[in-house]
C-alpha cells in the first residue's frame, strides 16, 4: 500500500537568490517536491514565459491557509527541510541549503519530433542563497 499522505516537511520560498532575495512566505508542512508537484507547478506548458509573477502567484495558491509571518524558531532557511527560489526563470530546489534541482521554467514541451530545447536563465546568479527570516519580522 503506497502512502499518499503529504509530508509534514515544511519549506520556505523566496523571489530571487543571494543577499537581496525577497521572502514570500513558507508552508508549516507539505512542502517536500512531490507535495507540490514542482515539476507541474513550476513549469509554462504552453510554452509562454514564466515570470516571477507566475512564481509569487503559484506560491501564494500553495500557501493560501498559512501565515504570513516568519513561522519559525530557526532564522534561516538553511534549517527547514525544504527552499525554493525563483531567480532567472528557475526555480532551485534546497533541502537544508543544499541545492538539489533547478527546475527551468521556461522551456518548449517536446512537440511531434519528440525535441526540447530549453530556455537559459538570463544572467548567472549565487550558487548558493543566503535565505534568512525577512528583517521587518
Amino acid at each position: 500500500m503506497t502512502n499518499t499522505d503529504p509530508s509534514p516537511e515544511p519549506a520556505d520560498f523566496y523571489w530571487g537568490r543571494g543577499p537581496n532575495a525577497q521572502y514570500l512566505g513558507s508552508l508549516t508542512a507539505a512542502g517536500a517536491p512531490e507535495d507540490i508537484e514542482i515539476w507541474e507547478r513550476f513549469q509554462s506548458i504552453t510554452g509562454e514565459v514564466y515570470t516571477a509573477d507566475d512564481f509569487r502567484a503559484e506560491v501564494a495558491d500553495l500557501r493560501h491557509d498559512e501565515a504570513s509571518s516568519w513561522p519559525w524558531r530557526h532564522t534561516s532557511s538553511l534549517d527547514t527541510p525544504w527552499a525554493y527560489a525563483f531567480d532567472s526563470g528557475t526555480v532551485y530546489v534546497y533541502r537544508y541549503g543544499v541545492e538539489m534541482a533547478a527546475v527551468r521554467c521556461n522551456y518548449t514541451r517536446p512537440g511531434p519530433g519528440g525535441t526540447r530545447e530549453p530556455r537559459r536563465p538570463q544572467s548567472h546568479t549565487p550558487p548558493f542563497p543566503i535565505m534568512r527570516m525577512p528583517a521587518d519580522v
